[in-house]
């Protein structure tokens, strides 16, 4: 079991586990610390992929298509699509302030789609840890919506 986590343009796997044993909370930290400080530049067409989750059902069925079908794109989708769930670290900053109700619609817009970019839509949630710690959930609403009627 893994994570994915998309952190600068550039997507990871995070292990849940070593050695058939869940990783510690330190451990975790050290793994993303190592995401946060990687320097490298993402892929060609690596940075804005998940763009493609945002948009039109039928545009992103037909790019799986065309260019997700074998080798390494194939490999490194269903890194994504085979994760528990999806974490994006944000470099941007927001804050609650009673007095100015314009900051938190922008910390709501920003969970609820950032730059369009750096959300995986398809993921059944995404959690968001913005620079500042704060963080935000994006969640896929079909499985919750069918879930909140079960309760019902």
């Amino acid at each position: 079991m893994h994570i994915a986590v998309y952190h600068k343009g550039r997507f990871f796997k995070l292990p849940c586990y070593k050695r058939n044993k869940l990783l510690s909370p330190v451990d975790l930290e050290a793994l993303f610390t190592r995401i946060i400080e990687d320097k490298s530049e993402p892929m060609k067409g690596e940075e804005h992929l998940a763009a493609l989750t945002a948009g039109e059902r039928s545009v992103w069925a037909r790019a799986r298509q065309m260019y997700f079908y074998k080798g390494l794109n194939k490999a490194s989708l269903d890194v994504i699509e085979k994760a528990a769930f999806f974490v994006a670290l944000d470099d941007e900053e927001h804050d609650y302030d009673p007095a100015d109700s314009t900051k938190l619609d922008a910390y709501a817009l920003s969970m609820l789609a950032g730059d369009g970019y750096k959300r995986w839509f398809d993921k059944s949630f995404t959690y968001i840890v913005l620079k500042n710690g704060r963080v935000g959930l994006n969640i896929e609403h079909s499985w919750y919506t069918m879930f909140c009627r079960l309760l019902l």
